[in-house]
């Protein structure tokens, strides 16, 4: 059985302000070297998702994600009630709001409407972002996200007993069914 986790991942930590998506996309291909690189970025982004049925909003603005990090570990945790599947759900959620409804996941607003619309206490959402809670838990998983060198997200870490696998989350529907069916046919039988 495999067993699906959200682990946070906070892509610039020292962000400090709300700025549009595609600015900061601009700035990261002149950083490193290419200006320009957003137009291939987007244009293939958007082809993706329209394969699966996502439209994309690149005119959303982006912020500081650490508070949304926060609140889906306490999504992921007996405290929320919301059973099995509540951090994905919300994660779901906040991902719709962010990319296809041009929402920014750093506004308190956004998450908490979020909450609600997947049926978590709202009151017990508020108290994580208007606490500290799980600021520890978050910032140790992100760190180990950059010791294992991961930098840009999604990437999908396949754990089993007798192996590891890390599958980026560009990769072709290919590589993950190949990945699959090895875990598969490798797998202890009990």
């Amino acid at each position: 059985m495999l067993d699906f986790r959200r682990l946070p991942f906070c892509l610039r930590p020292e962000r400090d302000r709300q700025q549009p998506w595609l600015e900061v996309l601009k700035q990261l291909g002149i950083d490193r070297g290419n200006p320009g690189w957003e137009s291939g970025f987007t244009a293939a982004l958007a082809r993706r998702g329209q394969e699966v049925g996502i439209d994309f909003d690149f005119s959303v603005d982006v912020g500081n994600s650490f508070s949304s990090l926060r609140l889906l570990w306490w999504a992921g945790t007996a405290q929320a009630g919301g059973g099995h599947g509540a951090q994905n759900r919300l994660a779901d959620q906040l991902a719709m709001a962010h990319f296809e409804q041009g929402m920014c996941v750093c506004a308190e607003e956004t998450l908490l409407a979020a909450v609600v619309a997947v049926g978590l206490p709202e009151d017990g959402a508020r108290a994580v972002l208007r606490g500290r809670d799980f600021e520890q838990d978050v910032s140790a998983s992100i760190a180990r996200s950059h010791a294992n060198g991961h930098h840009s997200i999604p990437v999908f870490t396949f754990e089993a007993p007798h192996a590891t696998h890390e599958v980026h989350g560009a990769a072709g529907e290919e590589e993950f069914r190949d990945l699959l069916q090895k875990f598969a046919e490798s797998w202890p039988q009990a």
